[in-house]
């Protein structure tokens, strides 16, 4: 495989996350927030809103474009110096177009297209109430499920799923009916989107089971609509898209190819041209975990995973977890990370300056919340205040992260970890 110096990954990201690393492994990693990326300031905290700035620019897009030809051609088994472009599509400006502060370590999930445009697989409860924490304002499916597809954390209706994002305070939109579900491959899906886009308010997330079928419609509504840079995307012909999905980590060059490549050259006017090549990556159907963003060969990352995602992860094909968070101490002093709750601030201090838990106390959690005017019944049913306390879902316990948990739960299913922890604040 081609590589990579994780440290290097790390502060490329710059982001203050945690992240996971799968090669045909994953790991997590709390990431200490980078002060500068590229011309961009960035503040200490994702709680802290910066002004709106354009993601691409012409002369940006031009560089870009350049250094990715130079590197087109390298192969997995040489070393490279490249950049890897997967990377440049899980975060843009992050913090454009949304009315309250993006929290990516409640989104870290999500992929972003252009300005105020991300794309998921099919949500879960907490997902969806993760994006009403973040400022989204609308959600979009391309299909109508009845919530038993495969490798679905929890199943839940579109009916369902419509319940909770207007409880939430979002906008809902479907796209295909429920007996369309086998259109999406056709230009149905295009028309649809193209029909909908207009009246989705933006920042929105659309998703529909794995990520793939979204993302091939956005890109070829685009392609229709915009024939210039708009809002941080360029012109989208043939070449474009296919050099776009390659560094999603979609293969629509080949594995793909049979089931789209007709409607892409219907949609765009144009063949799929000779350039277009798969993406350098070991696990070719990794999109059953969707949440995991590719890398390079077989190195991936996500956010931190939940428990009922581990015989997904393990069916599609990864084989080790590298976990890079904090354990339980660290040099003997206490060093549990923020677990994530639901109308709660992330980025906030787990211990007071004695290490003493803070966060999770009652009198601390009141200070956090998001939204005041969230009802009891957002958080789950029989929830007795309108923020979450404890997040058992994602390894937390009355503290915070608790490392020894997800440890048990992988080594319980079968699942390689290792525990590599990266100093930061807890």
């Amino acid at each position: 495989m081609r590589s990579l110096d994780f440290s290097k990954l790390v502060s490329l990201l710059g982001l203050s996350l945690a992240l996971s690393c799968f090669t045909s492994h994953l790991a997590s990693v709390n990431a200490e927030p980078s002060r500068r990326r590229g011309d961009l300031e960035f503040p200490e905290s994702s709680y802290d809103v910066l002004e709106p700035r354009p993601y691409y620019s012409e002369s940006l897009f031009q560089e870009q474009q350049d250094e990715a030809s130079r590197c087109d051609n390298s192969t997995i088994g040489e070393a490279s110096s490249c950049p890897n472009p997967l990377i440049t599509t899980l975060y843009g400006d992050p913090y454009v177009a949304f009315d309250r502060p993006f929290s990516q370590r409640k989104m870290w999930f999500t992929r972003r297209l252009k300005e105020g445009v991300y794309v998921a697989g099919q949500l879960t409860p907490r997902q969806i109430k993760y994006a009403a924490d973040s400022g989204f304002k609308s959600i979009v499916t391309t299909f109508d499920h009845d919530g038993k597809g495969e490798g679905m954390t929890f199943k839940i209706t579109t009916d369902q799923e419509e319940n909770l994002v207007k409880l939430a305070g979002m906008k809902f939109f479907r796209i295909l009916r429920p007996n369309e579900y086998n259109d999406w491959t056709k230009v149905l899906l295009t028309e649809r989107m193209g029909r909908v886009y207009p009246k989705v308010e933006l920042p929105a997330l659309f998703h529909c089971e794995r990520g793939v079928a979204v993302t091939m419609s956005l890109l070829l509504h685009f392609a229709k609509e915009y024939k210039g840079l708009s809002g941080g995307i360029p012109k989208i012909d043939s070449q474009r898209f296919y050099e776009l999905t390659k560094k999603h980590g979609l293969d629509f060059a080949d594995l793909l190819a049979p089931m789209t490549e007709a409607t892409v050259e219907e949609v765009l006017g144009a063949p799929k041209p000779s350039s277009a090549t798969k993406p350098f990556l070991s696990v070719p159907m990794w999109f059953d975990y969707w949440q995991a963003h590719p890398v390079a060969g077989n190195w991936f990352m996500a956010g931190q995973i939940v428990a009922d995602d581990l015989p997904t992860i393990k069916s599609t094909g990864f084989i080790t977890v590298l976990n890079v968070r904090q354990g339980l101490k660290h040099k003997s002093a206490p060093a549990q990370e923020n677990a994530e709750l639901i109308n709660i601030k992330s980025d906030t201090p787990t211990y007071d300056k004695d290490g003493n838990p803070l966060r999770q106390r009652k009198e601390t959690l009141k200070t956090l919340i998001i939204d005041n005017g969230k009802k009891s019944r957002f958080i789950g049913p029989g929830s007795l205040t309108n923020y979450e306390s404890e997040n058992p879902e994602e390894f937390g316990d009355k503290i915070g992260y608790n490392e020894q948990l997800e440890r048990e739960a992988l080594e319980s299913a079968g699942i390689g970890y290792t525990h590599l922890p990266l100093a930061g604040k807890a």
